[in-house]
């Protein structure tokens, strides 16, 4: 994914107190300086019946002097 890519392209649903319902579009897009790449998307809903949408992104990058390669118990 790159700067301004959507990743999200979901319709709420709006009322209108009394009026028809509709639905507005709300999508979400993707900001960031560097290109990465979409890992895992996971979709469920909750007990209301709500969906969730849950994604988890990479980003591979050439190490620089001070990025650290050991573990927290290194």
């Amino acid at each position: 994914m790159t700067d301004g890519d959507i990743y999200i392209n979901k319709h709420k649903l709006v009322s209108n107190f009394g009026e028809e319902e509709d639905f507005k579009p709300e999508e979400q897009s993707f900001k960031s300086n560097h290109d990465v790449k979409v890992d895992r998307i996971i979709l469920t809903s909750n007990r209301e019946e709500k969906c969730i949408i849950k994604m988890m992104a990479r980003q591979t990058r050439i190490p620089e002097i001070g990025d650290k390669f050991s573990s927290r118990h290194g």
